[in-house]
């Protein structure tokens, strides 16, 4: 057994509770560690809440522009993640919206026993 095995059930534990602040705060920071080249690349700025530490309406919570294009990212709490993420894609399709070049988007839920196939969601970059 590995050094980190015993912190597998902790960081598990502690996903399941996270607020949607927080979520959205660690979706950033994931999407700026793995996307680099993407999402640092120009200034990124969050808006997903405001001085009160509670979430805010609006869309896309953080993004970073470039180009003219918008690499965005988003996290949500509720159980329904498929209709968010289908509204946020809709919203980056409609006239007017915003040039989407990529998208990192989190959804986590409190239902551990939730298992989802989101293979048909991911696509390459």
């Amino acid at each position: 057994m590995n050094e980190e095995a015993h912190l597998i059930p902790l960081i598990a534990e502690r996903l399941r509770v996270i607020g949607a602040v927080e979520l959205q705060e660690l979706a950033e920071d994931m999407a700026l560690i793995k996307f680099p080249e993407r999402f640092r690349r120009g200034t990124f700025e969050r808006y997903g809440k405001n001085i009160y530490n509670q979430t805010t309406k609006g869309w896309p919570d953080a993004y970073v522009l470039a180009d003219g294009k918008y690499d965005a990212v988003e996290a949500t709490r509720d159980l329904d993640w498929k209709k968010h993420l289908r509204d946020d894609l809709k919203k980056a399709s409609e006239p007017g919206g915003r040039r989407l070049s990529g998208f990192f988007f989190v959804g986590g839920c409190s239902k551990p026993e939730q298992k989802e196939d989101v293979s048909g969601w991911i696509a390459p970059w």
